[in-house]
């Protein structure tokens, strides 16, 4: 362990045991959205790797054609 999350964890294990409880759920929860995100994250980059992504547009071009969504409403 981390010399912090060593600190962390002695320092709840002084908290009564219905709150440890609760920091260890929230402790699994949060380190299963961390695995969530690094699949999600690896998954996209193996679509970027392989060519499966399309390129994205500029900001310029985000701005030109909502002027021109913005121009046509306006008729």
């Amino acid at each position: 362990m981390t010399d912090i999350f060593t600190v962390a964890i002695k320092k709840a294990g002084v908290l009564p045991p219905a709150v440890r409880d609760n920091f260890g759920y929230e402790l699994i929860d949060r380190v299963a959205a961390w695995n969530e995100l690094k699949k999600k994250i690896a998954a996209g980059m193996a679509d970027v790797d392989a060519g499966r992504v399309s390129k994205l547009p500029t900001v310029e071009a985000i701005i030109q054609e909502a002027k021109k969504r913005h121009a046509n409403n306006q008729k």
